[in-house]
């Protein structure tokens, strides 16, 4: 059973990071620093530029960045009275913020909460498990990832019936979408219910897509890995212009920083869609993958990581 005491204690709990990141302020300032920790009500950093402490009201902050693990952490408001299929009602006294990642975007956006590891000898941050849907004023807990036994990978989501009443109710103007929201077991893959917002957003997308001549744009990476996949090559298309990637292939674009783009692996069996954006003040990776049988897939990863820096150093680049 999981119990709500979990999750209060990774909330008043200090965490500490490290790395050349920065912290966005609502004043839309940038604050460099070297090592961060949250508790209570602030931010405590150290500067890149002094060896002194600071803090920072988290009223005050937008967001943080982490270099090392190339993740921007959202500051969302959470109901203090947040409900939960599995950990019943919060008793916290009032209102709360934390800092979750974005990993689709569009009209519900889905974050996944932050989760550390010990930090004896500097371990670092992994991701937690809980997944969160937004859709307008509406941000509650969708549902549980949890580990599969057979890969030892996060590829499971588990589902409360509380959450399936929220999920059900953020889908209820999409006929698709609840339908096969319906078909989800307790106990599911998590890359169903990830298609499912990808489609969603792109069903809305299509209806409400407002073509925008003067915008920012930033440099996004796509890249293909040397994994056992179809032979052939991934079909991409990218805002609808094609790029052929074999394995250990890349692709470096630049796409709008405010409004999303349309990335389809158009030889998929699955016809694997999602919406994603660039950002101005961090580089932005993602991996396609095309399985054996032809379903494709496209996700974040983290491109500064050792272990893709020496990849991409080595991809051949596809124009």
């Amino acid at each position: 059973m999981f119990k709500i005491d979990y999750i209060i204690v990774l909330l008043i709990t200090p965490f500490y990071f490290f790395g050349q990141s920065f912290i966005a302020t609502v004043n839309n300032d940038t604050i460099y620093f070297k090592n961060l920790s949250i508790a209570d009500d602030y931010l405590t950093y150290y500067s890149s530029d002094d060896k002194s402490e600071h803090k920072v009201e988290i009223a005050k902050v937008k967001g943080f960045y982490l270099e090392e693990d190339n993740i921007y952490y959202h500051k969302k408001l959470f109901n203090a009275k947040l409900r939960s299929g599995f950990l019943g009602l919060s008793n916290k006294p009032k209102d709360y913020f934390d800092f979750v990642e974005l990993l689709f975007e569009g009209k519900i956006n889905a974050y996944r909460s932050r989760d550390f590891k010990q930090y004896v000898n500097n371990s670092g941050s992994e991701k937690k498990n809980f997944w969160f849907f937004e859709k307008g004023d509406s941000l509650e807990i969708a549902f549980l990832a949890d580990y599969d036994k057979g890969s030892m990978k996060i590829q499971n989501a588990r589902y409360g019936s509380l959450n399936r009443d929220f999920i059900e109710t953020i889908f209820s103007d999409d006929d698709i979408a609840l339908k096969s929201i319906k078909k989800l077991k307790k106990y599911d893959k998590l890359k169903h219910i990830r298609k499912i917002v990808s489609d969603y957003n792109i069903r809305y997308f299509k209806k409400n897509e407002v073509i925008e001549t003067d915008q920012t744009l930033a440099e996004v990476i796509f890249l293909r890995d040397s994994r056992k996949e179809f032979k052939e090559d991934l079909v991409l298309t990218v805002d609808s212009l094609e790029y052929r990637l074999d394995r250990n292939t890349k692709v470096k674009l630049q796409i709008p920083t405010e409004n999303q783009t349309l990335v389809c692996i158009i030889n998929s069996e699955n016809k694997y869609c999602r919406l994603i954006s660039s950002s101005a003040s961090f580089p932005k990776f993602y991996k396609v993958i095309l399985e054996k049988d032809k379903e494709g897939d496209i996700f974040k990863v983290n491109g500064l990581s050792s272990y893709y820096k020496v990849r991409l150093e080595n991809y051949e680049s596809v124009n």
